[in-house]
């Protein structure tokens, strides 16, 4: 998975460090997502997957995020007009 070239789409600017990370994540992810269990679509009578709880964690602050984005204005991200 090319990481920097999905932060550029997406507009980001990631360090070495943070692609790496990123990666990693999303080879997790990936992994994650293959051992899913493959239903069909007459089988009703399977239990549902137990999914673990989401934790909250704040790792950037507001500043740190606009950072990366190429406009901003009063603390927003300016995007290009898209609908004329």
């Amino acid at each position: 998975m090319d990481i920097k070239h999905i932060a550029e789409l997406a507009c980001l600017s990631l360090s070495d460090d943070e692609a790496e990370l990123l990666a990693k994540d999303m080879e997790l992810i990936e992994s994650m997502i293959g051992q899913l269990p493959e239903l069909e679509s007459t089988d009703t009578e399977r239990e549902p997957m137990e999914l673990r709880e989401d934790e909250i964690v704040q790792n950037f602050t507001r500043e740190e995020l606009l950072s990366s984005a190429p406009n901003t204005r009063e603390g927003f991200v300016v995007i290009p007009e898209t609908v004329v």
